[in-house]
């Protein structure tokens, strides 16, 4: 019988942060390094670098943040870099993961995320997890503090800052 996981996704533009079922955290830094020549290939025997160990080798990448303004980037790499983010944060929480094994993912985005925005995620995270779920962050701290009423929720993240005014019902998009 599968095992079931299920795990919390703060897909940040600066860092990108996981919590599971089974009680572990990890954050990492969103970016993806590509080596720039055949140096940079031979010195590293591998196809790109993540996170801090891509910070500290800069010089020889080619850094991509895929998430500017707290969206998938224009970047044409941005996709497969928030591919590889995301697997990376579950690899790295999950070591026990075997293939079979379910994993359910909430991935929280900023409130004005459009649908192409939302749909994007939704790619990035394909052959990753088996059920997405994609949650407005600022709503997903109000749900767990239950804060459903009289109360405006302000996320300050590194690419945007987000408003959420908790008015006893769920939240809806803003029709111009």
């Amino acid at each position: 019988m599968p095992n079931t996981f299920h795990v919390g996704i703060d897909l940040g533009t600066s860092r990108t942060s996981i919590t599971t079922s089974t009680g572990k955290r990890f954050t990492s830094r969103t970016c993806v390094g590509y080596p720039k020549d055949v140096i940079a290939q031979k010195r590293f025997n591998k196809p790109y670098l993540l996170g801090d160990e891509a910070l500290e080798n800069r010089l020889a990448l080619d850094l991509i943040w895929p998430l500017s303004q707290g969206v998938i980037s224009d970047n044409p790499k941005a996709l497969e870099a928030t591919h590889l983010v995301l697997k990376h944060v579950i690899e790295t929480v999950l070591p026990e993961y075997r293939k079979g094994d379910l994993i359910y993912a909430a991935i929280g985005v900023p409130a004005q995320a459009s649908i192409n925005n939302k749909k994007a995620i939704i790619e990035a995270s394909k052959n990753i997890v088996n059920k997405v779920l994609i949650v407005s962050e600022p709503f997903s701290v109000a749900y767990s503090i239950d804060r459903f009423d009289e109360c405006l929720i302000v996320d300050i993240g590194a690419g945007t800052t987000d408003l959420c005014r908790m008015h006893g019902a769920m939240p809806k998009p803003k029709i111009n």
